[in-house]
């Protein structure tokens, strides 16, 4: 259990939720063709969906820069920032996404609960 009554598969269940949720809006901004073309990238390449790609976060890079090339950045910052959004209550983040290693490290640091961001990367 959490500090707050939460069982670790509520957390990881809701954490997982906000991911889809993230990488959905990120894809929003590519249309429905590319981001056909990234999910089936994942499908067939990984044998995942993308809300598998939460624990191996450098395979949806891979995807994004083969499919968009230096576009991707763009894409993998929009995830980001939607996903410390959901996390958080403050609008003061400070986040910085410049290549794949940063997103991974994005994705691997998010806070296991709500709220949690906001001492973990408020400038």
């Amino acid at each position: 259990m959490t500090s707050n009554g939460e069982s670790a598969n509520e957390v990881d269940s809701n954490l997982m939720s906000d991911y889809s949720e993230a990488v959905n809006y990120g894809f929003k901004a590519l249309g429905n063709q590319v981001s056909g073309v990234i999910i089936n990238f994942i499908r067939k390449k990984y044998n995942l969906r993308v809300p598998e790609t939460f624990s191996k976060p450098e395979l949806l890079c891979e995807a994004m820069e083969r499919t968009l090339g230096a576009g991707a950045l763009l894409i993998e910052k929009r995830i980001i920032r939607h996903l410390y959004g959901q996390r958080s209550s403050s609008n003061d983040l400070q986040i910085e996404v410049n290549n794949r290693q940063d997103f991974s490290r994005y994705i691997r640091d998010v806070p296991r609960r709500p709220g949690a961001v906001d001492q973990v990367h408020k400038h």
